[in-house]
């Protein structure tokens, strides 16, 4: 047992290696079973264990009964969340669909929106009281490459205080359901007279939930980044909380602060 686990470890030492090397590039075909069997004078078994431990550090794709196994390609989307100075339009606080244009891809965004009942952790978000109603908006953040299909690439989702929602003109909620350019978030609220002042934010890394594997479309053992906003006002009271859940094997974030 303890040479048979050495051996597998060696054996993932050394494809490892070549990936890192170049040698397997991504989309590269990984050497089948049988291959690696012969070519290291070793069991099914211990190739088995030393391809399942790259499958779990994400350097190849899972294995499907004769599909195969390939090197994961890893050429990530870049998403800078401008400063306030840099929002130009209400709609783009975020810079997304700037960010997306500008590398060649369509940007797309499913928006749903309606009244709910305040989860427990959103509501601590906003000092209120578990079940209070609140306004909320998600959107599915997709891309679209001029030769490939749709690939989803975001989460987000807005709750804001039912009172302010109402409190802003033109903020209708069956009008957020059927439009899907109606976004609600901070700077449309502040367009509409409540102002932020500051915002908290929070990023962890964490594997996704069952409901965020199917909207990203994900992999196994891809985890997601999480970055919580809490926006407030000038007296300090919270206007609307966000969580942006992002796919980890297809974006990375930047956030261009003032100073």
């Amino acid at each position: 047992m303890t040479s048979n686990k050495a051996r597998w470890e060696a054996i993932c030492d050394e494809l490892r290696l070549r990936i890192v090397q170049g040698d397997l590039a991504p989309g590269d075909l990984v050497p089948p079973e049988l291959e690696l069997m012969t070519r290291y004078s070793a069991s099914r078994d211990t190739i088995r264990r030393a391809l399942n431990r790259l499958e779990r550090e994400g350097l190849v794709t899972e294995g499907v009964r004769y599909a195969g196994r390939w090197v994961r390609a890893y050429d990530p989307i870049a998403w800078v969340q401008p400063s306030r100075g840099d929002r130009t339009r209400a709609r783009e606080t975020d810079g997304w669909a700037s960010a997306m244009t500008e590398q060649g891809y369509v940007p797309v965004q499913e928006t749903t929106a309606r009244r709910v009942e305040a989860p427990k952790r959103v509501a601590a978000m906003l000092r209120g009281k578990p079940g209070a109603p609140v306004v909320w908006c998600r959107q599915v953040r997709s891309v679209v490459h001029p030769a490939d299909a749709r690939t989803p690439v975001v989460i987000t989702d807005v709750w804001v205080r039912e009172s302010v929602a109402r409190r802003a003109a033109g903020i209708d909620v069956s009008e957020l359901s059927e439009d899907q350019d109606v976004v609600l978030d901070v700077d449309v609220v502040a367009t509409l007279g409540h102002g932020q002042a500051y915002q908290d934010q929070e990023y962890r890394s964490r594997m996704p939930s069952h409901e965020e594997m199917e909207l990203l479309e994900l992999r196994a053992v891809t985890p997601v980044l999480e970055c919580s906003v809490v926006a407030y006002d000038r007296r300090g009271r919270p206007l609307m909380a966000a969580t942006h859940v992002c796919a980890g094997d297809r974006i990375h974030v930047r956030t261009r602060v003032e100073v």
